[in-house]
């Protein structure tokens, strides 16, 4: 009996062992359903290393930006005159010792404009602008003797020689003409016949042209010098360039016949006054250091002009390329680095 009972107790511990075996293989063989967990691991870090990357990247561009802010002067819209100097040594300095100069694009800007010149000096606003010292102390013109001597008899209306430029808007020729030519024969003729009586013989009229026409001389000479630009202001010089600046900048208006009327409204127009009205305040504060109410005027101004051509660039970029080339164009016409009205401006 002994032998039935170890032989049932054997048969129950194999057909224990059996089962529990079964339910083990299973498990070893889904070990390999877990070998996606190191590759999910290693995409996380190729992502939070690329992320890295770019945050780095964007730091090092926003650092070299704030590193061009730093050497613009938003006022004149061109890198600092310091920059450019120190510029210009270590190019010098680089040159001597290596035999080479820096292939850094900003330092490239920096030697064209030591070399060429600012973007002011090559600028269309700086030639349409007239500067004010040298109208003042241009030399004066060499007026006609003989039209107040004695020798009248050659003396022709307008006269010989005349100032280079009249304020009050006496820019074409029409209007010279009416002044200088017609209104003062009108005057000599007025003093020679009206005046004269039915009587007056041919020899009279003759001899009251001849006393009259150095009178009329003499008076179309004064007129000059009145109106001589060189005689007027700041202001009046201010508001001949603002005209000039119209004549240029500003294009023909929608409906209107050509050169009939011009657009003085237009973001070009705005944005070159204001570079003309900056750079002459800016003169005044370097000159007057301790004028403050005219140094907020100009942080005004400066961020006036920021809004015009941030306005400007807004709508030319509808257009594509062909905008951003107009825009381009634009600042190049008024002395504007891009660098310098873009992003934050800064006045200090």
């Amino acid at each position: 009996m002994s032998n039935c009972v170890c032989g049932l107790l054997r048969g129950l511990r194999i057909s224990h062992a059996g089962p529990s075996t079964s339910r083990i293989a299973p498990l070893a063989a889904s070990a390999g359903f877990h070998t996606t967990a190191p590759v999910a691991s290693s995409s996380r870090k190729k992502v939070t290393a690329r992320r890295k990357k770019q945050k780095v990247l964007a730091l090092r561009g926003l650092r070299a930006r704030e590193d061009v802010r730093e050497q613009m002067d938003p006022v004149l819209g061109d890198f600092k005159a310091e920059v450019v100097s120190a510029a210009v040594a270590a190019e010098t300095r680089a040159a001597r010792g290596a035999g080479g100069g820096s292939s850094n694009a900003a330092d490239r800007a920096l030697l064209v404009n030591a070399q060429e010149g600012s973007k002011w000096d090559r600028s269309l606003l700086r030639k349409v602008v007239l500067d004010r010292e040298a109208v003042w102390y241009s030399p004066p013109p060499q007026y006609d003797q003989n039209a107040t001597g004695d020798d009248s008899t050659t003396t022709t209306f307008p006269l010989p020689n005349r100032p280079e430029r009249f304020a009050q808007g006496l820019t074409s020729e029409t209007d010279l003409a009416l002044v200088f030519k017609h209104l003062p024969e009108a005057g000599l003729a007025r003093a020679t016949y009206l005046e004269g009586s039915n009587s007056t013989t041919a020899q009279d009229l003759a001899r009251r042209a001849a006393e009259e026409t150095p009178a009329q001389a003499q008076s179309s000479e004064q007129l000059m010098r009145v109106l001589d630009l060189r005689n007027a202001d700041s202001r009046g010089i201010r508001t001949m360039n603002v005209r000039r600046i119209v004549e240029v900048f500003g294009g023909p208006v929608e409906g209107a016949a050509e050169g009939e009327r011009l657009d003085t409204g237009s973001s070009a127009v705005q944005a070159a006054i204001l570079t003309h009205r900056i750079r002459l305040l800016a003169e005044h504060i370097a000159q007057n250091p301790r004028d403050v109410h005219n140094r907020k005027n100009l942080r005004e101004l400066v961020h006036r002009r920021v809004k015009v051509l941030r306005y400007m660039k807004k709508q030319v970029s509808r257009k594509g390329g062909e905008g951003e080339g107009v825009y381009e164009a634009l600042l190049d016409k008024i002395g504007v680095d891009r660098r310098a009205v873009e992003g934050e401006v800064v006045v200090r």
